[in-house]
């Protein structure tokens, strides 16, 4: 296991299970579950090197991922919208947005997710 998922297992192990119930109903412990997560460096992992981010493989993602649903369902799916974003602006053409948007996606600065319609 890397270094970034041992810190993962720790924090999800000593800040989110004790409090799997509340933030799974409680909108505040939520933020405050995500907040943690960025303050670990955990909520961009698919973010490149050159915006700030850890560029995390796919392994470590998946492993990541995996992770944080074993703890906290709505963690799991409010992180998962946010990682969305950070990969499909990273993956993206577009330069610009790349530099204005990636560079605050991976301490909680700027938040944000995706959405999809007419599935």
């Amino acid at each position: 296991m890397s270094e970034r998922l041992d810190k993962a297992e720790d924090f999800l192990r000593s800040e989110v299970a004790p409090r799997a119930n509340q933030i799974d109903s409680d909108p505040v412990a939520l933020r405050t579950a995500l907040m943690g997560l960025c303050r670990n460096g955990l909520i961009a992992l698919r973010r490149p090197h050159k915006y700030g981010g850890p560029e995390s493989d796919e392994s470590e993602f998946r492993a990541f991922q995996e992770s944080v649903a074993r703890f906290s369902g709505s963690l799991a799916f409010l992180q998962t919208q946010h990682q969305s974003a950070v990969s499909m602006i990273a993956r993206g053409e577009n330069e610009e947005l790349k530099s204005r948007k990636l560079p605050a996606m991976g301490d909680g600065t700027l938040l944000m997710g995706i959405g999809f319609s007419q599935l």
